[in-house]
């Protein structure tokens, strides 16, 4: 019965969207399965019927956040492009997802401080593997005398950089009085030109995002 099932997935696709937020405000632990079922007004038992546990609703909950830009990174790995352009462009999109996703990213820096390692595998596993790897066969291209260690390094210091600028807004926003803070846009341009100064490319590479 279509009207049934578009019925079921849009009560679905309410669940992980109100799911996400829960957990990057409280927490793992600090959400129970009833006060999801509450916040979209579902008693318990019908939300048992959709997601037989917790973990299952969280794991379903962060692919649901991820998955749209999943897709998009593997376009852009796949672009018959140079390497440093291919970086560049993945740099412009990781910060245009940071900022269009403010409770998808709170949750996962929230799952790093918090280190769990059943969660963290699980993270690992179904959502960041595949982007890790296709990040480190890219930087491979543009360093191929460098070792797996010192690309892990470097990969980690592309994204560290780009994590930092979103994470020290508030503070930003303090200090700086009136000046606003950095835009997506503006954090794009800023780490695409110090790799292009790195790669010692051209800097016009550095507005790619």
């Amino acid at each position: 019965m279509p009207h049934i099932q578009s019925l079921h997935n849009d009560t679905k696709s309410a669940i992980l969207a109100t799911a996400i937020p829960l957990f990057a405000a409280h927490g793992f632990d600090g959400v129970t399965m009833r006060q999801i079922a509450s916040a979209i007004h579902l008693k318990a038992p019908a939300l048992y019927n959709h997601y037989h546990d917790k973990n299952a609703l969280y794991l379903a909950a962060v692919s649901y956040a991820f998955d749209d830009y999943q897709r998009q990174l593997r376009d852009i790995f796949a672009l018959a492009t140079h390497p440093l352009a291919r970086l560049q462009h993945f740099v412009g999109s990781l910060c245009q997802f940071i900022d269009s996703n403010p409770h998808f990213f709170r949750l996962i820096r929230r799952e790093f401080l918090d280190a769990d390692a059943q969660r963290l595998t699980l993270l690992a596993d179904n959502l960041i593997s595949e982007t890790d790897q296709a990040l480190h066969a890219l930087l491979k291209e543009l360093m191929p005398q460098q070792s797996d260690a010192e690309i892990q390094l470097f990969a980690s210091s592309v994204v560290g950089m780009v994590i930092h600028h979103f994470e020290n807004r508030p503070l930003r926003r303090i200090l700086n009085h009136d000046t606003p803070v950095a835009t997506a846009a503006a954090i794009t341009l800023h780490v695409n030109q110090l790799l292009a100064i790195y790669f010692k490319e051209s800097p016009s590479h550095a507005s790619l995002h």
